[in-house]
This record gives structure tokens, sequence and C-alpha cells, in this order.
């Protein structure tokens, strides 16, 4: 990859103000996959049910941080928190 290209992508997508919710939202998908595809599999088929625990517990933190990031971004735009 050109660094044209690599500059063009970064700039686009991680210099925008919207870059760190977007970046704690996709974490926030990965850790509900893994939860859903590997932790409760575990649970359920081997007998491993401090997987769902750190997993989930890591999925609600993130959700958790995601949540704020958005009302945080909300509030300083002078936005409602609620639906309109």
């Amino acid at each position: 990859m050109s660094r044209r290209v690599r500059s063009q992508i970064v700039n686009r997508y991680l210099a925008s103000s919207a870059a760190h919710p977007r970046s704690v939202a996709l974490l926030e998908d990965l850790s509900y996959v893994v939860l859903l595809l590997v932790a409760t599999p575990l649970k359920y088929l081997a007998a491993m049910p401090m997987m769902v625990r750190l997993v989930g517990s890591s999925h609600g933190a993130l959700f958790i941080w995601l949540g704020l990031l958005v009302a945080t971004g909300l509030s300083c735009r002078g936005r409602p928190l609620g639906w309109p």
C-alpha cells in the first residue's frame, strides 16, 4: 500500500471526531462475537464457565465505555441525551 493511500485512509477514518467511538464500537462488537462463538460453547461443552465471566465482563465494560463516549459526544454538541 502506498504512503498516499495509507494517508488518505488514516485521514478519513482515524482523524475524525468519531474515530474514538468507532474504534471502541469495533472492540465491543468483537468482544460480543467472542462471547457468543468462543466463550459460551466453552462454558457448555468444555465446562469452563470462567471464560464467560472474563469475556462477558470485558464486553460489559466496553459497552459502558461506548455509551459514555456517545453521551459525551452528544452533550458536547448540545444535543439532548434522550430521543426527540
